[in-house]
């Protein structure tokens, strides 16, 4: 339905925004960096990750939402399992998707490392910001 589009859209929306934080710091971390170049675009290094973390916004969305006929997404399936009254199914199914989205929470953090998030020195605007400031 329309409604489930909007939803759909949503959640992708919500992903995007806090995976593309993640993607950067991936990116500085493994060196996946567009360095300014005479007739590039960019005046200061940045990072090439991003369509990463909309791909990844884009396929979650589309397996909580997209459900066919031969295939039964799991958070369908849990869905079903609490309509239907099988509540012991349901967290049980629940609690096994809770510990691999833990698993890779974990992974992630292992992957690209601490972070701190904010301005980082030679950001445009940076400068401009302390000039305000003074």
């Amino acid at each position: 339905t329309v409604g489930d589009g909007f939803l759909a859209f949503a959640l992708a929306l919500v992903i995007a925004l806090l995976a593309t934080p993640v993607a950067g710091a991936l990116a500085w971390r493994i060196g996946a960096i567009d360095e300014p170049r005479e007739r590039g675009l960019h005046q200061f290094p940045t990072p090439r990750l991003g369509g990463l973390a909309i791909l990844v916004a884009v396929v979650v969305s589309a397996v909580i939402f997209l459900v066919s006929a031969e295939y039964e997404m799991a958070t369908t399936y849990i869905i079903n399992r609490v309509v239907n009254g099988d509540y012991g199914v349901a967290i049980a199914y629940c609690s096994v998707l809770i510990v691999l989205m833990l698993a890779v929470i974990w992974l992630t953090q292992r992957l690209v490392g601490e972070t701190r998030l904010g301005r980082r020195a030679g950001v445009p605007g940076a400068a401009m910001g302390q000039l305000a400031a003074s």
